[in-house]
């Protein structure tokens, strides 16, 4: 009968103290749930974290250095090719003797007139000097380059690709931590409250020892969880920050 009566006794304090915390939240308008929203939208969005993450990445600066220096290499390989290519011109001033031939005659050659006068001649030209199995060696170079270079630019669309997903799993787990963190407060917050009015009822001799030591242990425990989720929490938002190299301010 004394047991039945500890055990309505003590849910109605949980029922007391479930009420008084429900209205001291709602007289101060900071819920878990307004507190949660309220968080999301101080902390900056999805989008412009990953873009932040993007473009402060010592990872894809580091993968746009290497395009760069493969693209300074093709370009070197092409070049090459000039150097190959040579403008040959001649130049030449002095006596020079011409033949004149008649066409309409029946020998045109026996009635054919040499003369000789002064005249300059010049000529200019191009010329590839550069044997065929360089030609072709030369041709793979630049091949393997060409694919060096998109090899490399391949390479720093995955690394976006994976810092993208990074951010977003880091940013859901912060969003889930906070969540988590508001719901161990409010239990706390409800134990502290049962363990302060369980010790006044122990005080005047109401309950007995063994429910004082049951709601202590329930107190306890939810100050470890209490605990547990706010370096949970903290973690998480420092290494979010740390990801994107955006500070928070909160």
């Amino acid at each position: 009968m004394k047991h039945n009566i500890l055990s309505k006794i003590s849910s109605l304090l949980l029922l007391i103290a479930t009420a008084a915390l429900s209205v001291a939240q709602s007289t101060s308008g900071l819920d878990p749930l307004s507190m949660h929203e309220l968080f999301i939208k101080k902390i900056p969005t999805l989008e412009a974290l990953i873009d932040s993450t993007c473009k402060n990445s010592p990872i894809l600066k580091s993968q746009q250095s290497y395009i760069d220096i493969n693209e300074l290499r093709l370009k070197i390989s092409k070049k090459e090719w000039v150097k190959n290519i040579h403008i040959e011109s001649s130049f030449q001033y002095g006596m020079f003797g011409n033949i004149l031939l008649n066409p309409d005659a029946e020998d045109p050659l026996a009635n054919s007139v040499l003369s000789t006068n002064k005249q300059t001649r010049y000529s200019t030209g191009l010329s590839l000097k550069l044997p065929i199995s360089e030609i072709l060696s030369r041709k793979q170079e630049m091949k393997i380059g060409e694919q060096t270079l998109e090899q490399t630019k391949y390479e720093k669309e995955r690394l976006i690709e994976e810092l993208r997903k990074l951010v977003i799993i880091q940013y859901n787990d912060l969003i889930l931590r906070h969540k988590i963190l508001l719901i161990s407060n409010n239990n706390l917050q409800s134990h502290n409250l049962q363990l302060n009015m369980i010790e006044k009822e122990f005080a005047i001799n109401k309950v007995n020892i063994g429910e004082v030591a049951r709601i202590k242990e329930m107190q306890s425990k939810s100050e470890i969880e209490f605990e547990t989720a706010k370096s949970e929490f903290n973690t998480s938002f420092q290494l979010l920050q740390e990801i994107t190299g955006v500070k928070f301010n909160l």
